[in-house]
């Protein structure tokens, strides 16, 4: 232990752990990943690709992929993932899905196969 009441652990692959007096947790594996943690529950995980991952106490992640892509995933399993290119997807934890497109169209997947589609024009279609 550091004077200031700092640990730091580093096992046998070579991951290095430093905990702070505060229990803030910060691990470095020695693949490049990140792994930080705090007393309140949360952790947020930086990948070498540059994809971070924040897990709130309540059950709740949400992903930042490196091509700008965000997925927040709710405890309940119903999850939501917006792309770069606008398009916009949620997924209800009953297993209906809404997409939404940068153009405005949309596409509702009901649970029993259905679907309804919405075109940036406003022709409806079901299928």
């Amino acid at each position: 232990k550091a004077v200031d009441g700092t640990e730091t652990r580093i096992d046998p692959k070579g991951n290095r752990t430093v905990i702070s007096p505060s229990g803030d947790k910060t691990t470095r594996l020695a693949d490049g990943t990140v792994i930080e943690s705090w007393p309140s529950g949360e952790k947020r995980q930086t990948f070498t690709d540059g994809c971070v991952i924040l897990t709130r106490k309540d059950g709740t992640t949400e992903q930042k992929d490196p091509d700008g892509t965000t997925i927040v995933t709710r405890a309940d399993g119903s999850y939501t993932l917006v792309k770069p290119s606008g398009t916009r997807i949620e997924v209800q934890s009953s297993g209906e899905k809404l997409q939404t497109d940068a153009d405005g169209s949309l596409i509702r997947t009901f649970v029993d196969g259905r679907k309804m589609q919405k075109e940036a024009n406003g022709v409806f279609i079901e299928t």
